[in-house]
């Protein structure tokens, strides 16, 4: 026995937002390729920017390095995400 609410919003019941739910998990699924890519674009830029406009100062040196080695990082990430996504197989349509 299901309580009130759950079997009020059962996905059966609701057709209409069952494409809406289809498109949102697939957004969820390629979030963190576009988070991961954003992210180390915006130290690299930020990184060159600071690193063509710094005082030549330790903790300007220090920001510099941690900024080209987080976008490296970052974009490492997504290139190895994408390599592993590419690696998995894909289903395959029967033959008539």
């Amino acid at each position: 026995a299901r309580s009130g609410l759950v079997a009020y919003f059962n996905l059966r019941r609701l057709k209409g937002t069952r494409l809406i739910i289809k498109l949102l998990q697939l957004l969820l699924l390629v979030q963190d390729f576009y988070i991961t890519v954003g992210t180390g674009l915006v130290f690299l830029v930020a990184s060159i920017f600071f690193a063509l406009t710094h005082d030549s100062t330790p903790a300007e040196l220090a920001a510099i390095v941690f900024g080209f080695l987080a976008s490296f990082v970052f974009l490492s990430d997504f290139f190895l995400m994408v390599y592993e996504k590419r690696k998995e197989p894909r289903p395959r349509k029967p033959e008539a």
